[in-house]
């Protein structure tokens, strides 16, 4: 399964949301542009679903995921604050 908006979308061990590491090989970790789009409620299923089984056995994904989770409660706050 691919995400039909991401490009080098496969990785070894992980069936949902995925993209090539910056040395162009495979990682089995989730990206941060798909934790964003998980934390900004674009992702749909059956990739939002793999994903989320994947941050329960994934502690660095975990982390990366609460650290996205933390900076976009930021930019909203200032997107609400701006306004």
């Amino acid at each position: 399964m691919t995400v039909p908006h991401r490009r080098n979308t496969q990785i070894d061990g992980f069936d949902g949301p995925r993209v090539a590491a910056a040395d162009s090989k495979s990682s089995p970790h989730i990206t941060l542009g798909d934790l964003e789009l998980f934390h900004s409620g674009k992702m749909e299923a059956p990739a939002l679903s793999l994903l989320e089984e994947h941050l329960l056995v994934c502690p660095p994904c975990a982390h990366r995921a609460e650290v996205i989770a933390q900076c976009m409660n930021v930019i909203r706050a200032g997107i609400i604050a701006w306004d």
